[in-house]
């Protein structure tokens, strides 16, 4: 008789919206999903192209001409049709010679537009006669020597496997240059500038790049109100520290501890370091822990449970510069979920493993655009029979499982205003045609999804996330904000017919938020969001008066 009560409480605890759906594996969305929340690409190579030498002269505009014909000299990069497409407009024609010094600039410019920084082109001496022929002259820009100034911690061995692959004599390209600079940055500790400056030969440009170091430890302490009122009244408290290339081998060993209040802890450490074969790519691992312990209303079930997961990774940065990037990453994950019900005597355990494939990156056109895709395919069990049961007669998540998720983000700047941007950002996970544990659901509510609803409201197999927000600078440390979330999700994939509760959910809110910038590496985040829709919250108690969000955090 006892297996059958617990049969029915599983079938309706897994699918009520009615009900608080608070479990081990929806706590490790929510903490895995603020972690994951965009970040907005760090600065560029500060690689900046060269500048013709000033040849201009007051008797430029006293010169004039007519140009019958131009003749392009020590042109190799790019078709002469084209660059002297740029020109047509002053064949025929009378014009200054401040005028064709200034007609000449184009193809400067497109030089550098092109990926090429130390090229320019200019008027050499010469006199023009009456057939109006015209001499431009390119200095395509040449290697002459690149050389590495390392004052840092890191090795030569491993700044050299991120050295562009360019030898004396080759004529001088941005990308490679930004590439090698952006790589060098990205190593954990490590600080890189590149500086061009005048070679032996005329034409010839040396190449400086210089590593200095950053601090071996950093740490990140930081405040909020974004947990789960049944574990610790929603108060968080969480440290993030980090150690940088210790050994001088580009490695990176960090950890995240969160204290969420009476019931709810969350550990985690990382190490990764550079491939060795390349330098470039990174591999690591993690191990997380999470043990929670319900209170409140639920404080008489004895409700408690914990998660371990450990995961290998390795990534790639197919494409780095700083107008757009590609990182394709395979992760592998093995995750340990235990929920335990005191006062009936009932535990869940259930284990999973699960291969990700993600590929992610950005790009500026008239904005920074931000974007994630990422393909899931694992397999889910039960350690107990009964539960095995239970799970076969109810949600069936039991066995394989896939699912994508996706991520969008734009941040525009307001044309006529230098101090407004407007901020829109899209998440989703595809319908995975079958239902999925509550570990591997998407979270609509909370500080990063729907404000206006709490941290753990509507778990969800097939969901779409949406935020548009307007940003207005005030002062250089304050920003304040105005938004709209919007969040719509199917909580089971295959509904059955034990739940009668609705297996859609549509909610949203809108807001404002203001931000400060305290000191060099402080910040107070204030929000504040009402319901616009009519669907309650689920996960927590209603709030007429709106919902409200602070985080406080402080790097040293």
């Amino acid at each position: 008789m006892r297996r059958y009560w617990l049969l029915a409480a599983w079938a309706v605890t897994q699918t009520a919206w009615a009900a608080p759906a608070i479990d081990a594996g929806s706590l490790l969305q929510q903490i895995e999903r603020d972690q994951r929340a965009p970040v907005l690409p760090a600065e560029d190579s500060g690689i900046a192209p060269q500048q013709a030498p000033d040849s201009r002269s007051e008797q430029d505009q006293a010169i004039r001409f007519t140009v019958h014909r131009i003749t392009l000299l020590n042109v190799s990069v790019f078709s002469e049709d084209i660059l002297l497409k740029m020109l047509s407009d002053i064949l025929e024609q009378s014009i200054s010679l401040a005028e064709l010094k200034a007609r000449t600039q184009r193809i400067t410019d497109y030089y550098h537009a092109h990926g090429y920084p130390a090229a320019y082109a200019f008027l050499p001496e010469q006199t023009i006669g009456e057939d109006g022929n015209v001499e431009i002259r390119v200095l395509e820009g040449y290697l002459g020597e690149l050389h590495l100034n390392n004052t840092s911690r890191l090795k030569e061995v491993a700044a050299k496997k991120r050295l562009p692959k360019m030898t004396a004599g080759d004529v001088l390209e941005q990308t490679p240059l930004e590439r090698s600079t952006l790589l060098l940055n990205d190593i954990p500790g490590v600080m890189a500038q590149t500086a061009f400056n005048p070679g032996k030969d005329p034409g010839f440009t040396d190449v400086d790049i210089t590593l200095t170091d950053r601090p071996i430890l950093s740490a990140q302490l930081s405040a909020d109100n974004q947990g789960n009122r049944y574990t610790g009244y929603g108060n968080r408290f969480m440290l993030h520290p980090e150690i940088n290339n210790l050994t001088g081998y580009g490695e990176k060993l960090s950890a995240n501890l969160l204290y969420g209040g009476f019931g709810m802890r969350y550990n985690q450490a990382q190490f990764q370091l550079p491939t060795y074969w390349t330098g470039q790519g990174r591999v690591g691992i993690e191990h997380s822990e999470i043990e929670y312990r319900l209170g409140r209303e639920f404080a008489a079930s004895g409700s408690q449970g914990a998660t371990r997961t450990n995961a290998l990774y390795a990534n790639y940065p197919v494409i780095r510069s700083d107008a757009k990037n590609l990182t394709l990453e395979y992760r592998y994950q093995e995750k340990m979920v235990r929920d335990e019900v005191v006062s009936t005597g009932d535990t869940n355990q259930r284990g999973s493993f699960s291969h990700s494939y993600t590929a992610n990156g950005d790009w500026r056109d008239r904005a920074v655009n931000l974007w994630s895709l990422s393909y899931t395919q694992g397999r889910l069990d039960f350690n107990s029979p009964q539960h095995r049961a239970m799970d076969a007669a109810s949600a069936k998540t039991l066995g394989y499982f896939s699912k994508i998720n996706w991520n969008y983000t734009r941040l525009q700047g307001i044309p006529g205003s230098e101090r407004t941007s407007l901020l829109l950002t899209l998440n989703g996970q595809l319908d995975p045609g079958r239902n999925l544990d509550p570990s591997e659901k998407m979270v609509l509510g909370g500080a990063h999804g729907v404000r206006a609803y709490p941290s753990s409201e509507a778990m969800s197999d097939k969901a779409l996330l949406a935020t548009i927000e307007l940003k207005h600078q005030l002062t250089p440390s304050t920003q304040a904000s105005v938004f709209y979330d919007y969040g719509n999700g199917t909580q089971n994939t295959s509904p059955w017919p034990a739940v009668k509760s609705t297996n859609q959910t549509v909610i949203g809110g809108a807001g404002i938020g203001l931000r400060f910038r305290l000191g060099d590496s402080g910040y107070l985040f204030l929000q504040s969001a009402w319901r616009t829709l009519q669907t309650k919250p689920t996960s927590a108690n209603d709030k007429p008066g709106g919902r409200y969000w602070v985080e406080v955090g402080w790097g040293f």
